[in-house]
């Protein structure tokens, strides 16, 4: 009798030495090749992969021989199983879920709804159904073309005076800067991709700079000098106590008119052409009437560099005046957790304004709304620093002076505080602690503008004084020059008697 073996071929059964299987798809596109082996008298079936994935009979035999060969020496260890293709290449829009919602108990609340507003509003709607393996290059620089495209068409309606809107009719509104941040995150959405061994992502397309949209620098500097913080000063006081300044010069006038000249009130209403009731008003207007918060606001961002958020979280528990201190106990970042060197200037505005406002309870926020409760950022920003903008542009041009170059923030305070510490002569690590950088480029990029404008200062100096110098060695030659010149037509002078003929 044959071999069992030998039976099961000739009786048409499965060879023992494996065989390979074709399955054509229903839609006769494609078909997926087959493997089917014994091993340790077990039947095993696995899938090599698609024609479309470059299979052909030829590799498909060539993959039989070599596991036959490894069965018939004992060495044969089954392949890992394939991953599903929704976990090997996820659509973009599962992925970022994934992503989106593994990120969210390590980051903020702002961070994270700012992360689901441009996947909703900006990134999903392009890329949902696109697998992550699909997203190349010229995928992104095409949704970077559509999202500048509807900018464009955006502020054209605008200029139109014409407020286009999204479906639920809220105004649209897209920057390039908001286009930044979403590309921005799609770069590490696919960071994190490239990052997973399981999955089949081997670039980050996004990464590349030359995505990002060029944003125009609007002004030649991106921080405030110290008179014009001293300005801000001002105008915080103006935001807390309204007076317009012809109202001021009004109320000025009367004071001198009543205090130096000692007029009666009758004779001050003739002269001011108003009634007395309104000269005694006058009188008694102030321009500083109560504690100024904005005011205080200003110098503690100019004059500590604490972000936005740190200065609505600050207590006054937080706040040590005995040893010239404040504790930002409350900061996103670990760095940011620090302890802050008042200077005296600001420790005397805190001062001044905690003894404006009373005693205050400790827990307290330093920076209250009407209410007493904390304030938020869009509130410090919306109520504070950009009133105290407006306020200090009006100001300057009521006083002839050039408007601020920068817009108003407390970025841009935090900028300030960085360059002035600078240029007065802090160490640039002392600097990095003191505003909690967690990355020091941006400190050191402002070093190295600090280090400019005192090279240039120099050099300006040496220019002035190689002037002035020439200035100075023209007018002696000139000098000189007159009084050679006088000296020989003194000697050539046809009315100057011969030495025989004087008397």
């Amino acid at each position: 009798m044959a071999p069992r073996s030998k039976r099961k071929q000739a009786s048409g059964g499965r060879p023992a030495n494996g065989s390979i299987e074709v399955r054509p798809f229903k839609n006769g596109a494609d078909a997926s090749f087959w493997l089917h082996v014994t091993v340790d008298g077990e039947r095993r079936s696995r899938r090599l992969g698609r024609a479309s994935e470059g299979w052909t009979p030829v590799l498909a035999e060539a993959e039989r021989r070599r596991v036959v060969e490894e069965i018939a020496a004992g060495i044969y260890r089954e392949p890992t199983p394939e991953l599903p293709l929704e976990e090997r290449d996820p659509t973009f829009h599962l992925w970022a879920s994934r992503w989106l919602a593994q990120r969210a108990p390590e980051i903020e609340k702002k961070t994270y709804d700012q992360y689901e507003y441009l996947l909703r509003r900006q990134l999903l709607p392009f890329f949902h159904a696109y697998r992550l393996t699909q997203i190349t290059y010229r995928v992104v620089d095409e949704f970077k073309k559509r999202k500048i495209d509807e900018m464009r068409r955006i502020q054209a309606a605008a200029r139109a005076g014409v407020t286009l809107r999204h479906a639920d009719g809220r105004p649209m509104a897209l920057s390039p800067k908001t286009i930044n941040h979403a590309i921005d995150l799609l770069s590490a959405i696919l960071g994190a991709a490239t990052r997973d061994e399981e999955l089949d992502v081997q670039v980050n397309p996004a990464d590349d700079r030359r995505l990002r949209v060029k944003i125009p620098k609007r002004s030649a500097r991106d921080f405030l000098e110290a008179d014009e913080v001293l300005t801000l000063l001002v105008a915080g006081e103006i935001v807390d106590n309204p007076v317009k300044p012809e109202t001021a010069r009004a109320a000025a006038e009367v004071r001198r008119l009543r205090d130096v000249d000692k007029l009666p009130w009758r004779e001050i209403a003739r002269r001011m052409e108003r009634s007395e009731g309104g000269v005694i008003w006058l009188y008694e207007r102030q321009a500083v009437r109560c504690a100024s918060p904005s005011r205080a606001v200003v110098a503690l961002l100019a004059a500590s560099g604490v972000c936005n958020t740190e200065a609505c979280d600050l207590r006054w528990s937080d706040v040590d005046f005995t040893h010239g201190k404040i504790n930002v106990s409350r900061s996103k970042t670990n760095r940011g957790v620090r302890e802050i060197d008042m200077i005296p200037w600001l420790r005397e505005e805190l001062l001044s304004f905690r003894a404006a406002v009373g005693t205050p309870d400790l827990n307290a926020p330093v920076f209250p709304t009407r209410t007493g409760a904390p304030r938020t950022k869009d509130s410090l920003n919306r109520n504070v620093t950009g009133r105290v903008g407006r306020a200090a542009t009006a100001l300057r041009a009521d006083r002839g002076l050039p408007p601020l170059p920068v817009a108003v923030t407390a970025h841009t305070f935090r900028r300030t505080f960085v360059t002035l510490m600078l240029e007065a002569g802090a160490p640039l690590t002392y600097v990095q602690d003191q505003v909690g950088h967690e990355d020091t480029k941006t400190t050191q990029e402002i070093y190295a503008r600090v280090l400019r404008r005192q090279q240039r200062a120099k050099v300006g100096k040496a220019f002035n004084e190689l002037m002035y110098g020439a200035r100075e060695l023209a007018v002696r030659a000139e000098e000189q020059a007159l009084r050679t010149d006088g000296h020989e037509l003194l000697m050539e002078s046809p009315f100057e008697p011969a030495p025989g003929e004087r008397g």
